[in-house]
């Protein structure tokens, strides 16, 4: 079965289950109280937070995580071992489901990320 088109962020949000959903808006207001100066939008049928035409980090679900990626191999080989426990791929996190969330991981991919577009 396809994945369904979101038309916008409101709705891929109210789409996914809790507790995938608190995990993502967590995520999302983290970022967004750290740099509010990104845009949240919609891009693969997933949300992306952008700085002009760049991505600086993705968000999706998957069966059993929140993925949070940011964009960059190099920023994730840089933080791979602050990542504790977290499960990664060379460019992704696999956020557990009801994670208690780690501010400071969080600012500091997406500073790095962003300190490689500027």
């Amino acid at each position: 079965m396809a994945e369904p088109r979101y038309s916008s962020i409101e709705a891929y949000l109210q789409a996914q289950p809790e507790p995938h959903r608190e995990t993502l808006a967590s995520l999302i207001t983290m970022v967004e109280k750290h740099f509010p100066g990104l845009e949240l939008t919609l891009a693969s049928n997933v949300p992306h937070f952008t700085l002009g035409k760049a991505y600086v980090a993705g968000l999706s679900t998957l069966k059993n995580y929140v993925a949070f990626s940011p964009w960059s191999e190099a920023v994730m080989d840089a933080n791979r071992d602050s990542l504790g426990t977290l499960e990664s791929t060379k460019n992704l996190i696999r956020i557990p489901l009801g994670w208690t969330a780690d501010e400071d991981l969080v600012v500091r991919l997406v500073q790095a990320r962003l300190a490689e577009l500027v």
